[in-house]
């Protein structure tokens, strides 16, 4: 794609949104997307291993529609996945009768993660996310409420943005018994 064909794709997005905030696309543009000077910014969101582009360019709105002023500076980057580190957390799971914990034991008292349990049942809708974030051994309880389900218990580490930081460690619980 050519630089007036990237600036003109903007103009054709910036024009519709600008509509829905009921602007003209130059003030919408000078009020949320033209900055001047050093920005730094932080964006979430991005799936690991995906390409990305960062890109800036001059642009004018003194005329009757915007114009580009400098080329299109372009920037790709791939975001990158945490490597696997095996045996960062153990996971156990006691169970006695309905009743379950799942114990989780980090290698590293000082490590920040997550731990809880799902059932196949509970994953195909939402639920909340108790207590994000422990340090050291944990005890994790929860009721097997029906034996033909499967329940996962799962923990992993957590970076201070609270984004995962490492692979899931995970155990499957089938038939109410059998740990895997």
């Amino acid at each position: 794609m050519t630089d007036q064909e990237w600036f003109e794709h903007d103009m054709e997005y910036f024009t519709q949104l600008s509509a829905n905030y009921g602007e003209s696309l130059t003030d919408y543009l000078e009020q949320y997307r033209i900055k001047s000077g050093y920005i730094e910014f932080t964006t979430g969101g991005l799936v690991p291993g995906e390409a990305y582009y960062l890109y800036a360019y001059g642009i004018n709105t003194e005329g009757a529609s915007p114009a580009l002023t400098t080329e299109v500076n372009k920037t790709a980057f791939t975001t990158t996945c945490p490597e696997p580190v095996d045996n960062e957390i153990v996971l156990e799971v006691e169970i006695n009768g309905a009743d379950a914990s799942i114990i989780a034991v980090p290698w590293n008292d000082n490590i920040l993660y997550y731990a809880d349990w799902m059932s196949v049942y509970l994953a195909m809708g939402m639920y909340a996310i108790e207590d994000l974030g422990v340090y050291g051994k944990q005890s994790v309880p929860f009721k097997i409420e029906d034996l033909e389900d499967t329940y996962y218990a799962f923990a992993y580490l957590l970076n201070d943005d609270a984004t995962a930081g490492s692979e899931v460690f995970l155990r499957t619980i089938t038939d109410g018994t059998d740990v895997n």
